[in-house]
């Protein structure tokens, strides 16, 4: 890419927020560039579950590749289990399919998107307002800039340092096949002295299993 590229807003991170906010903004009538600097098709650890309040306010969520559930099973820390049904389902998507999808609607309305990585040694503030560079000479040049580019931005860590521990979280996520008959329980599990929880959602092609917990109790439980 040649220099220099002018936008109206520069977006880092192209996951739900990034993405979210590059399509409002380019329906709007600004000339966006939205960056994702993720490999292709790598997933994230995360359940990837949207709820039935957010399906209600975006409806056009539902449009994404997923799975909808209205059971889910729930273990509290003594093992005590509860079967609910839900009035209002929600849904499992794959990250990898719900990002690509959301990226792709920011594309349709207009944004740019480009696929390198921006790292906080290629942001740069101008008395225009900003220019980004990733490793491979390109350049791109805006007035507004937008850190979407998750907890542990680098961005948020370039303007106001990065976050306290105890404002983080740390998960883990694995993903199985589903069972042959192509059926398995949505769960939700609190363990037994562990600040957080366990996951298991069920995809279209796997299941995802994860844990998270706050960030301040990892590290004392790691060390």
């Amino acid at each position: 890419m040649t220099k220099l590229d002018l936008f109206d807003v520069l977006i880092v991170g192209a996951g739900p927020a990034g993405s979210f906010a590059a399509e409002r903004l380019a329906q709007g009538g600004a000339r966006v560039a939205l960056f994702d600097g993720r490999p292709a098709g790598e997933p994230k650890a995360c359940g990837g579950g949207v709820t039935a309040k957010a399906l209600k306010a975006w409806p056009h969520l539902l449009g994404a590749v997923g799975r909808t559930v209205d059971e889910l099973e729930m273990y509290s820390p003594s093992g005590k289990h509860l079967h609910m049904k839900l009035d209002e389902p929600f849904a499992i998507y794959s990250r990898v399919a719900f990002d690509s999808y959301l990226r792709e609607r920011a594309r349709e309305a207009g944004a740019q998107v480009v696929f390198t990585k921006i790292t906080s040694r290629g942001i740069r503030r101008t008395p225009s307002g900003w220019t980004l560079r990733d490793g491979n000479g390109g350049e791109w040049s805006g007035k507004m800039l937008v850190g979407a580019d998750g907890a542990n931005s680098a961005i948020a860590k370039k303007l106001a340092g990065p976050l306290q521990a105890s404002d983080m979280e740390v998960a883990f996520g694995y993903r199985a096949p589903l069972p042959e008959k192509g059926d398995a329980p949505t769960v939700i599990a609190f363990l037994p002295g562990w600040v957080g929880y366990a996951w298991a959602f069920p995809r279209l092609d796997h299941i995802s299993f994860g844990i998270a917990t706050t960030q301040d109790a990892f590290e004392q439980s790691a060390g």
